[in-house]
């Protein structure tokens, strides 16, 4: 029989038109959302909505309406979101992305972390964050960037045995991780950037290296962070610098209290929504639903796979996610009636 069948493909966040990760309390956060037809039958009748439980945050966006999408076809909707100023540094908030036509409901949780440590640059300086530099300061430009407009930059022309060196001291009371994307142009072996905690080296790289993430584990307690770009006695080649951009530093986040009744049917919700804990996760998350999961597949933000299991009909599954890099994934619960639920995921 040939049936629509709308799911939701991907959604991008920004703020003032810019694409972010990040989120601080008092910010208006615009959800660029996109669903897709991935049935054999165009659907009529088809909404899509956007709600949150917490009272600390608003959903200023109404209803939209997706009437006459065919086979294959997307359409991407953007939905407001306002978070206030009372909302507490490193909340977890979740937000319910409901798709609904026919006897159809699906819903999908994507989780928004308020006030994470995350440093972009792009606020073009260095306030965000207690940074501290040595006597060769790195600066932000706008000339290379991972992501976003502007990336940090060790100084340029440094004399012979000399380094750029940027230091920042931060606590957390359980295990974390911290994360970045660096890109090196130098003499390789000789001209070098690396990282340190608490003086300890964890990170070098030199020669002609492309944006690359690295992150590992920080134990709970307060650690000071170093990024630095040291020169050796002679001879310069490449740009003789290094980059970085998205620095996510170490931060525990706490799920909200939900205070707020869903306006969506609460029945319909309970029979499609699965919970899924711990999230940030660590070492596994667990798969909790009313109706029977099949498959279950995790993707990165870039739209791979990065692994998949079946829960086998059951109404819960453990998802090993040791062997997976810290990051913000996408997991993908098909359930055995054919719905599917899409939610953020954070790996520690």
């Amino acid at each position: 029989m040939k049936l629509p069948n709308v799911t939701m493909k991907e959604y991008k966040t920004r703020i003032n038109h810019a694409e972010v990760q990040s989120y601080n309390a008092g910010d208006e956060v615009d959800f660029v959302i996109t669903a897709q037809n991935v049935g054999h039958q165009a659907v009529s009748g088809c909404s899509v909505d956007l709600t949150c439980n917490y009272s600390g945050v608003s959903v200023l966006t109404p209803v939209a309406h997706l009437d006459g999408l065919e086979p294959n076809a997307s359409s991407v909707k953007t939905f407001t979101v306002k978070i206030a100023d009372t909302v507490p540094p490193a909340s977890i908030v979740s937000l319910y992305y409901h798709i609904m036509y026919d006897n159809v409901h699906r819903v999908d949780t994507l989780n928004m972390l308020v006030g994470g440590n995350f440093e972009t640059f792009e606020s073009g300086d260095f306030s965000q964050y207690a940074w501290t530099m040595g006597s060769n300061p790195w600066v932000v430009t706008n000339a290379q960037h991972y992501a976003g407009n502007y990336s940090a930059r060790s100084a340029m022309n440094l004399p012979g045995n000399s380094s750029s060196d940027m230091t920042i001291t931060t606590t957390t009371t359980e295990a974390s991780t911290i994360s970045y994307y660096r890109k090196v142009s130098s003499e390789e072996n000789y001209d070098k950037f690396s990282f340190s905690i608490d003086g300890t080296k964890v990170d070098e790289a030199s020669g002609e290296v492309d944006w690359t993430y690295f992150s590992t584990e920080v134990p709970a307690g307060t650690h000071t962070f170093r990024f630095s770009y040291s020169k050796d006695y002679s001879y310069d080649d490449g740009s003789d610098c290094a980059w970085l951009d998205n620095i996510s530093l170490p931060t525990v986040g706490i799920l909200v209290v939900e205070d707020v009744e869903d306006n969506v049917s609460v029945a319909d919700h309970a029979i499609a929504y699965a919970k899924v804990y711990p999230n940030p996760a660590n070492d596994y998350v667990v798969i909790e639903s009313e109706t029977p999961a099949g498959r279950v597949a995790l993707f990165d933000l870039n739209g791979r796979m990065v692994k998949s299991g079946n829960a086998d009909g059951g109404n819960r599954y453990l998802l090993n996610m040791g062997d997976v890099a810290p990051g913000f994934y996408l997991l993908q619960i098909t359930f055995s009636d054919n719905r599917t639920q899409n939610l953020k995921i954070i790996k520690r």
